[in-house]
Parts: structure tokens; sequence; C-alpha cells
């Protein structure tokens, strides 16, 4: 079911996926994820484009070039590198809103980083993802795990989490208890399955990989994730149980096309479940000592050992 892709291509798609920071967002040509990119290369200046740009060169506008731009000359430029076929730009401030607009008349992807990124760090990214996928790929994936696990720590909740991880694959993630309650889900915006339907499958036990049906079988599994066809057209699932203790205390799913589950969808689901394993485990643990003040209250209450003021509280 995952997707064959060939060996050496890398799209704009699989920068956003693998080398650029996760916050990292599409500001025009956002159809044109699957434009080829040979090489990236970082700009020294706006002057003479078609002598420093390629076809299929991914091109780094570095700030201080931007901001020698003169306003008349920054969307001809624009125009320059859509003829010259270029495979798209990345800046890392605001572009004016003409420029933008013209770009996106051109299908010209033009791609913008989170504040605090170097240009340094980004061009290593993108040109290591070139070299070597392979370890892009695997480097990606411990970054989401760091990530996720730095959410759980600063409280930001499986939702966040969920959400991080949908953008990051474009496909839909789905957080489940023990009892296959969604407890959190993300849905791209360009989704179009129905997430009704969808979610009528997944809260039915039996379409669960058996081994995954019971919970300590689940933990003690060598498999980290299973993937299977739902039986829903064309749509596929990679699902992990989120481990804690000696049991799955829950489910977390990565739902899709059949055929464009790869292997970045894979690690962002054996990782995600590890990342949300320390989430459910922190909720466990709350719910254990509550239910542990609760008894500790009701035995004071009986045996007549509590004074007034505690019992008020």
């Amino acid at each position: 079911m995952a997707t064959n892709q060939a060996s050496g291509d890398v799209y704009i798609s699989d920068l956003l996926r693998l080398a650029l920071p996760l916050q990292t967002a599409v500001i025009a040509g956002s159809q044109h994820n699957k434009r080829n990119i040979d090489w990236v290369i970082i700009l020294p200046n706006w002057q003479n484009l078609d002598e420093q740009v390629q076809a299929g060169d991914f091109v780094i506008l570095p700030p201080a070039v931007q901001a020698a731009i003169r306003p008349a000359s920054f969307s001809k430029g624009i125009q320059t590198l859509a003829n010259l076929s270029a495979a798209g730009m990345l800046v890392f401030t605001d572009i004016p809103n003409d420029v933008a607009a013209t770009a996106q008349k051109l299908n010209f992807p033009i791609l913008k980083t989170p504040s605090g990124e170097t240009v340094r760090a980004v061009h290593r990214s993108i040109a290591a993802l070139l070299v070597d996928r392979q370890t892009a790929i695997n480097e990606r994936s411990m970054e989401l795990y760091r990530k996720l696990s730095e959410m759980s720590r600063e409280g930001k909740g499986l939702s966040e989490m969920t959400e991080v991880m949908s953008n990051l694959t474009g496909k839909i993630v789905i957080i489940q208890d023990k009892r296959l309650e969604v407890r959190a889900m993300s849905v791209p915006s360009n989704n179009e399955l129905d997430i009704a339907r969808l979610l009528e499958v997944l809260v039915n036990r039996d379409q669960l990989p058996p081994i995954l049906r019971n919970r300590k079988a689940a933990a003690r599994a060598h498999q980290s994730y299973w993937q299977q066809l739902l039986p829903i057209e064309n749509i596929g699932r990679l699902v992990s149980p989120i481990i804690s203790g000696d049991r799955a205390r829950g489910y977390l799913s990565l739902v899709g096309p059949a055929d464009q589950l790869d292997l970045m969808d894979n690690l962002t689901v054996e990782h995600g479940a590890a990342a949300c394993a320390l989430e459910m485990a922190k909720a466990k643990a709350v719910s254990e000592a509550k239910k542990a003040l609760r008894g500790d209250f009701l035995e004071g209450l009986l045996a007549e050992t509590l004074n007034p003021r505690e019992i008020e509280r």
C-alpha cells in the first residue's frame, strides 16, 4: 500500500514533510506540491537571476537580500524565476501582497519559515534531503518525537499533538482511548473523506488488528505499528497501540489513501504513539491520585476522623 516514490525524486511536499521547519507555511503555489526539485541554491542578490538559477533549482532568499529588493522589481523577479522553471522559493520574512498574488497567478510556490530560522540550517536540511533521503526521514521522525514530547511536558495536550502530526503528514490523525472513544482528532483542510463514516469504522473493535484487541497482548507485541485496509474505498490506516506499563492505554491511527501511506507516515505513527504514551501516563497518574484522595476522604468520613472544615471543602 505504500507509495513507491522514484529514487532521487524530491518534491515541494517532501521539503515540507522532511526538511523544512514544522510550521513552514505555503503562501503561494499551494497546488504544486509535486513540483520536482533538482538542487537548492542561496541567492546572493536579486540581480541577473537568469545567470544564477537553473530549471529545477529551489531558491532560498536570505532576509538581507529580500530587504534590499526594490518593490518594483520583486514581482518581476518572480516572473523570471517562473520562466526559468525554478522549483520554488523560500523566504524568511513576509512578502508584499502583490508579490504573493503574482506568484499565485504563475503557480510558483513560495514557502515561508517560522521566525527564528537561519539560512544556514535550512540550506543544510534541504541539501541533506536531496543527497540522502533515508537519513533525512529518520532525522525528521526523531525531531517529531522530540517536538511531541516537549508538547506533552508543556501540557499542550493530545489535540495539539494530533494537529502537528496531521500537518506534517497531510493525513487524518486520530487518538482513541482503551474503549476506542476518540480523545483527539485532526483533519487536513483538503480532506474529502466522510468523517462520520470513518469514525463509525474506527470505534468498532473488530476493525483493530486481532492482536491489538487484547491490550496486554498489544503491549507485548514486537511490532510497533500495523497497516490495514479499511472497509472504505481505497482508504488505509496505520495504527499503533499507545503503551503505558503492561498494556495499551489507547490507539493512534493515521488514515489516508491506501496508496499514499509511506515511510514517513509509518514513523509518525510509531514515534507519535510513544510520545502520546507520555501524555496518557500523565493523565492516568492524575486520575489515580484523584481516586486515592476520594478514597481517603470516604474512609475518613466513615471513620468520623475528618474535621468539619475538611468535610465542607
